[in-house]
């Protein structure tokens, strides 16, 4: 690449990190989509990340530097998922064989500013109104929100069809896990498992949405296991979100001086899989 294109190719992907953050109000999912959710044994699948809710958003350049990880890990091992940075092609990868693969991505955490409307309207609409509260009890309603934000996110590939292997776990700091085949019979609620750090999460509330009716979202709190349960009946594709909010680090060296705002520290979970079931 010579200097302007990767010039060019940089100033792309610093206009879209700061898209992103503008936008984190108003457009709270990030998943991986992926051309096949059930390819056949060698077949070329592309990834590829959004922005947005509910199946509906905008397309997401690849930019390396800002992920922990991205890999693919299936019955054969875990590898990194290859791909050019400043494409909407995230990455692509081949099933070489049955059973569920699994792509994994962690992005750095991006530091963002938000208006206390702004915050407060999306902390009460992804049911972190807990924070809000605290906010309030501090006396910091009125005052800018400063946030650090990282995305979890999963997808899901059945490899042949085969979805043995549907519920691994890929070490994300805020992970949803399949406890239910996503094949099994249809009148069969999908469990899925919500941990943190490695250990069960409650109370957080968990979302799905189904690729052809988006706006008939299903709902449900966490239980005292990290567990919900949602009627996910219909065949097709499923994306399933949650977050988690804490306050900062104080090690992390973003934390406010003495007597300052609190800030917060969130992750940003997701999961595509496509159930096909039996009626």
């Amino acid at each position: 690449m010579t200097r302007r294109n990767h010039s060019s190719a940089r100033r792309i992907l610093t206009t879209l990190t700061l898209a992103i953050a503008a936008t984190t109000a108003t457009a709270h999912e990030f998943w991986i989509e992926c051309s096949s959710a059930r390819p056949a044994l060698g077949e070329l699948v592309q990834a590829r990340l959004w922005l947005g809710e509910r199946f509906r958003g905008e397309p997401v350049l690849r930019d390396a530097s800002r992920y922990q990880r991205f890999t693919v890990t299936g019955p054969d091992g875990e590898r990194d998922v290859p791909g050019r940075d400043a494409s909407t092609l995230a990455g692509m990868v081949r099933c070489e064989t049955p059973g569920t693969h699994m792509l994994a991505l962690e992005t750095e955490p991006t530091a963002i500013e938000l208006s206390p409307g702004a915050f407060d309207a999306y902390l009460l609409e992804d049911g972190l109104a807990h924070i809000a509260e605290i906010r309030e009890a501090r006396g910091e309603q009125d005052e800018t929100a400063h946030e650090r934000y990282s995305r979890c996110a999963k997808a899901l590939l059945a490899g042949a069809g085969d979805t043995d292997g549907f519920d691994r776990r890929a070490g994300l700091t805020l992970e949803l896990t399949p406890l239910t085949d996503p094949d099994a019979p249809a009148d069969q609620p999908m469990t899925i498992l919500l941990e943190y750090h490695g250990e069960p999460l409650a109370g957080v509330m968990v979302t799905a949405a189904h690729t052809d009716t988006p706006n008939d979202l299903l709902s449900a709190r966490t239980d005292e296991h990290g567990l919900v349960t949602l009627d996910l009946t219909d065949n097709g594709l499923w994306l399933v979100s949650g977050v988690h909010m804490t306050e900062d680090d104080p090690a992390a060296g973003t934390d406010a001086s003495e007597g300052g705002p609190t800030r917060w520290r969130s992750h940003w979970a997701s999961l595509t899989f496509e159930r096909q079931t039996s009626f």
